[in-house]
C-alpha cells in the first residue's frame, strides 16, 4: 500500500521522468509477480509419490500369488487401498515399471521356470503362467526374448545336458 501511496504523491508533484519511473516500478513490480509465481508453482508441483515399502511387498506378494489369474489394476490396487490411478503412477514411480510391465515379467520369469523344469505342454505352461493361450505366450515370448517358448526349451535344455 505504501508503494501506491509514494507512486501518486510522485506524480502529483510533477517530478521529472515520471512516465520514465513508473515503467521501471511496473517493471520491478511484474518480474516479482513473474519470481513468485513461478516459485510458487514449483513448490505446488508434486513431488512423486512412492509407494511404502511395506505396502510395495503386499502388492508384489499379491501379483506372484496370482499369477495364474486375470489380474487387473483394479484388484492390485485395492490390496494396497489405492485407487488404481493413483496406484498405478505410485507403482511405476517406486518400480520404473508399470503394473501391467510388471505382471507381463512376472508371467514371463514364471513360464521360463515351468519350460525349464518341466515337461508340460506349451499350452498347459501358457495356462499356469497366466498368458491364457500358446499365442500369447508365444508373442511374448517373441517381442520380450526374441525366440519362442519351443526354441527356448530347446536351448535351455541342451545348455543343461551341456553343464
Amino acid at each position: 500500500m505504501n508503494v501506491a501511496i509514494a507512486i501518486q504523491e510522485f506524480f502529483s508533484n510533477g517530478q521529472i521522468g515520471g512516465a520514465f519511473y513508473l515503467e521501471s516500478v511496473a517493471t520491478a513490480v511484474l518480474a516479482q509477480i513473474i519470481y513468485r509465481r513461478s516459485n510458487l508453482s514449483g513448490r505446488l508441483k508434486r513431488p512423486p509419490e512412492f509407494l511404502d515399502p511395506n505396502l510395495l511387498k503386499s502388492a508384489l506378494e499379491y501379483i506372484r500369488a496370482h499369477l495364474s489369474q486375470e489380474l487387473t489394476l483394479k484388484q492390485i490396487a485395492a490390496t494396497v487401498g489405492f485407487s488404481p490411478y493413483h496406484f498405478a503412477r505410485a507403482f511405476k514411480v517406486t518400480t520404473g515399471l508399470s503394473p501391467d510391465q510388471y505382471v507381463l515379467q512376472c508371467r514371463l520369469e514364471l513360464a521360463q521356470q515351468l519350460l525349464q523344469k518341466q515337461k508340460r505342454s506349451l499350452a498347459q505352461v501358457a495356462v499356469d503362467a497366466g498368458f491364457g493361450n500358446h499365442s500369447h505366450i508365444t508373442s511374448v515370448f517373441g517381442r520380450m526374448l526374441h525366440t519362442t517358448p519351443k526354441r527356448y526349451r530347446q536351448e535351455i535344455s541342451s545348455f543343461l545336458d551341456y553343464v
